[in-house]
């Protein structure tokens, strides 16, 4: 008993008596979900006569957990209450987005409303409007939109937009420029696919500029676009590289019950059934609902046998989306104590912060060799009551148990485990600095070895070339 009194007296030494506080308030028991904040951030409205988009600087609350960038997209179906003002969404519509997904700076968004009483004009305005809005972040340049689960089919010749960049101009002269580039005869789009992350478990998207000799070609330059596989380093290919040499695929469309589906008739051997032929026929799934204009859905065969996901013979995005991953860098340490990033995908769901934390706590994957994690044996996930963001701060919670189980580290562990940390949370959007807290009280340092007492900023000059 003195002895544990000891050591909770000790441990006492590292604690501040002041909790850092959210808008006045204590937050000693932060856990990831438990934080919401304030930022002002630049949304794109539209003027009354609708010729120019109109950027306008306002505060944006972002809900626990929530991905600033549907925090903004919130903000932007609201009244913006100035007189010259109008949001982009349909007046009176009840939009709300029912997917956001963020990986290697390509947004994809889906909202969900009444768009029906929208012309293709006022479509193409509220794309730009919420494609301008979102690239501000700075942690996004390309933004695929879906209406209610599909792509948008009324534009020009029925020519869907692709990933859209942030747009400088008046609308009007946007509206021409697209207009004339767009020919029946051919064009040119960024297209998202969807390849494997280098862990081979989760999809993340690659950014590819591919030609379309007519609307025809749609399904087909995709597909084979992903047969060709990734062009970007650190992916993997979803379908055989050798795929083209065997019995050409078959691509059919079908109308039901309202909704455009497309039958894929693919060769013996391009699908297994098991989790690598799941991965495979999301990734088509994905790549060609994000592009084909009013596309629901699709039906795959292989070899003459029909192909499931999820028990579900006809595959919609829906389905399809819980495979997306998210692409994240983060910094091992060497044996020596510097930092070597290497690449993650992570799970779009769930707390983002804390996915990076675990994945240091994991270490080193097979392969890379001369890598540690920067955790101690014997520290585990529930250690961590909270990892949540406050603005540019990160704040990485700490059990009692979790800052005894730290407290032992060499001056270059704590070093490494501080930077690791640091480094690596700080790759999140606009985070800037990382605050340590131990039961949500700030702390001296670890081991004594490092001073804790103010947030940490990155240290580039540990990190090594990977």
């Amino acid at each position: 008993m003195k002895q544990k009194r000891f050591a909770a007296a000790l441990l006492a030494l590292f604690l501040l008596i002041r909790p850092i506080s959210a808008s006045g308030a204590g937050i000693h028991n932060l856990t990831d979900q438990s934080l919401a904040y304030s930022t002002r951030a630049l949304l794109y409205y539209l003027s009354t006569d609708g010729s120019r988009l109109v950027p306008k600087i306002r505060p944006v609350t972002v809900l626990p957990g929530e991905e600033t960038g549907l925090a903004l997209l919130r903000e932007l179906g609201r009244d913006p209450g100035e007189e010259g003002l109008l949001s982009p969404y349909p007046q009176g519509a009840s939009v709300r987005v029912s997917s956001f997904d963020l990986c290697l700076s390509i947004a994809t968004v889906d909202l969900r409303g009444e768009f029906d009483g929208l012309d293709s004009r006022e479509i193409f305005d509220l794309y730009v409007a919420v494609a301008n809005t979102l690239c501000e972040l700075g942690e996004i340049e390309r933004v695929n939109i879906l209406l209610n689960g599909r792509v948008y089919s009324s534009f020009g010749f029925g020519i869907p937009l692709g990933a859209m960049p942030r747009f400088n101009g008046d609308l009007q002269s946007l509206w021409q420029n697209y207009q004339n580039d767009n020919s029946p005869s051919g064009f040119s789009r960024d297209v998202t696919l969807y390849f494997l992350a280098e862990n081979g478990q989760k999809l993340v998207p690659e950014l590819r500029r591919i030609f379309f000799s007519s609307s025809q070609d749609y399904a087909k330059n995709l597909f084979a676009a992903l047969a060709q596989g990734p062009k970007s380093a650190g992916l993997r290919p979803v379908l055989p590289r050798d795929l083209s040499l065997t019995e050409a695929p078959s691509f059919s469309f079908a109308l039901e019950s309202s909704e455009r589906l497309l039958d894929l008739k693919l060769p013996a051997g391009a699908l297994l059934q098991d989790e690598s032929g799941e991965l495979a026929a999301a990734a088509i799934a994905l790549s060609l609902t994000g592009f084909v204009p009013a596309l629901a859905g699709l039906r795959l065969s292989c070899g003459g046998r029909e192909f499931s996901l999820g028990g579900e013979s006809e595959i919609r995005r829906a389905q399809a989306e819980p495979y997306i991953g998210r692409q994240v860098t983060v910094y091992l340490p060497t044996g020596s104590g510097r930092l070597r990033p290497v690449t993650r995908a992570i799970g779009r769901s769930g707390s983002v912060p804390r996915a990076v934390a675990l994945s240091l706590l994991e270490g080193p994957l097979p392969g890379e060799s001369g890598l540690e994690s920067p955790f101690p044996m014997g520290f585990s996930p529930e250690m961590l009551l909270g990892v949540g963001r406050l603005g540019d701060l990160m704040i990485l919670n700490l059990s009692a148990s979790g800052a005894q189980a730290l407290s032992s580290l060499s001056m270059r562990q704590e070093q490494a485990l501080c930077y690791a940390l640091t480094n690596s949370l700080t790759e999140l959007g606009p985070v800037k600095r990382l605050q340590f807290l131990c039961e949500g009280y700030t702390i001296e340092g670890l081991s004594g070895y490092m001073s804790l007492r103010e947030p940490l900023l990155c240290a580039p000059g540990l990190i090594l070339d990977s």
